[in-house]
């Protein structure tokens, strides 16, 4: 009797790391996190008037945009989102006719995230999803009323990252994404580079 207590203490001696370990495996893979991201913003026409090609309109349509996201993963390499991003304010001016404006968007997004550990350490995460965004347009002109318009649509969103795991629920990254905005008729392409930081809980 007592070497068969000695032997089973020892056997769950021996398999208790392994426990241990997978036990920290299931929690982690089973996880809400946060992320905080801020980057450059790219659209090719995120204000009509850069379609002009007459050289008297200046355009900064490279603003600086932020994002804040929530996350739950449901395994090893899936996970859900939920992100509100700001893309930003695009500014114009047009000096001969005293004219200037501006164009801002912002959107929420609904992301299915699949994450591939490397050899490296990196891991890489692609993103699909769908975004409602919403954008706003100012042009304001001497003489005449301000110009004011809303517009609203959906988009499928597209991204891909790297991310690099610090320790301690702790992670940076670095993404790009995709999705479309409404400007009037047009629906530019809207491009998100950002430098982020994740803590998982």
């Amino acid at each position: 009797m007592i070497k068969k207590s000695s032997a089973i203490v020892l056997c769950a001696a021996a398999l208790s790391p392994f426990a241990v370990q997978a036990q920290k495996r299931a929690e982690q893979h089973d996880l809400v996190y946060v992320t905080y991201a801020m980057g450059v913003v790219h659209a090719d026409t995120l204000d009509p008037l850069k379609r002009d090609s007459s050289g008297l309109f200046k355009t900064d349509t490279s603003p600086m945009g932020l994002r804040i996201a929530a996350g739950r993963q449901w395994g090893p390499i899936w996970s859900t989102e939920l992100s509100l991003t700001h893309y930003g304010t695009s500014t114009f001016e047009a000096p001969v006719a005293n004219a200037h404006g501006w164009a801002t968007a912002s959107g929420v997004a609904l992301w299915s995230v699949w994450r591939a550990p490397t050899d490296l350490g990196l891991v890489w995460a692609t993103r699909l999803g769908v975004s409602h965004n919403w954008s706003r347009g100012v042009a304001r002109e001497d003489g005449y009323a301000d110009i004011d318009k809303h517009w609203g649509t959906w988009a499928p969103a597209y991204g891909l990252g790297l991310e690099y795991p610090l320790g301690e629920g702790w992670r940076v990254q670095l993404t790009g994404d995709l999705t479309n905005v409404r400007i009037g008729d047009d629906r530019p392409a809207v491009k998100f580079y950002a430098l982020g930081v994740t803590k998982a809980f």
